[in-house]
C-alpha cells in the first residue's frame, strides 16, 4: 500500500477533477476527503471503526498545497468561477488516443467553449482538435489561469496530457492579464 499511496492519491485527484469539470451535480464524501480505505479483513465495509486512511485529517491537509484537500479545494473554486455546474456538454471530439477522453462544453453565463481533457492512459498524449467556434479566441487554462499557446485566428488547438492527468481550457475572445 505505502508503495502505490502516490499513484492512488493522484488517481483520486484525476477522478475528483473529471467529474468536477463537467456540468451537473458533483459532491464528495467524507470518507473521500480522507481517504477511507476499507477494512483489510472486510473489504466491503466502510463503517469499521479502524479504518485505515490515504489522507490526514483535513485541516492538516489544507496546510500543504499538494495535499488531496488542498488541489480539490482549487479545483472546486475553478468549477464555481466557471460555473461549470450550468454548462451544456456540446461535443465529444474523436482522438486517436484510446485512453483519452475529450469532452466540450459551453459555459453558460460567458459562453464560452470549454475543453476537459482527460489521459486515462499510461503514457503521455498530444492532441490536436480542430473546432470552427474557437476561431478568434485565446486558450486559457482554467486552474492556472495562464494563457496556453493558440493561434488566436485559428480554429486549431494542440496541448499534451502527461499519464494519468487531465486539464480543462476555456476558449475566451481576448485575453487580458
Amino acid at each position: 500500500f505505502e508503495k502505490h499511496r502516490e499513484e492512488i492519491t493522484n488517481a483520486h485527484i484525476l477522478l475528483s477533477f473529471t467529474y468536477a469539470m463537467q456540468p451537473g451535480a458533483f459532491s464528495i464524501s467524507a470518507a473521500d476527503l480522507l481517504g477511507v480505505l476499507p477494512n483489510q479483513t472486510d473489504p466491503l465495509n466502510l463503517l469499521e471503526t479502524n479504518p485505515s486512511t490515504l489522507y490526514s485529517s483535513i485541516p492538516i491537509q489544507l496546510k500543504n498545497p499538494k495535499s488531496f484537500a488542498s488541489k480539490l479545494k482549487s479545483i472546486l473554486a475553478a468549477r464555481k468561477e466557471s460555473n461549470i455546474a450550468e454548462g451544456e456538454l456540446i461535443a465529444i471530439p474523436a482522438t486517436p488516443h484510446p485512453g483519452t477522453l475529450l469532452l466540450l462544453h459551453r459555459l453558460p453565463s460567458s459562453r464560452f467553449i470549454q475543453l476537459l481533457a482527460i489521459n486515462f492512459g499510461r503514457t503521455k498524449v498530444s492532441e490536436v482538435i480542430e473546432i470552427p467556434e474557437i476561431t478568434q479566441t485565446t486558450a486559457i487554462d482554467m486552474m492556472t489561469k495562464l494563457a496556453e499557446e493558440k493561434v488566436f485566428s485559428s480554429a486549431r488547438f494542440s496541448f499534451s496530457l502527461p499519464p494519468l492527468s487531465a486539464r480543462a481550457f476555456y476558449f475566451q475572445p481576448k485575453y487580458y492579464d
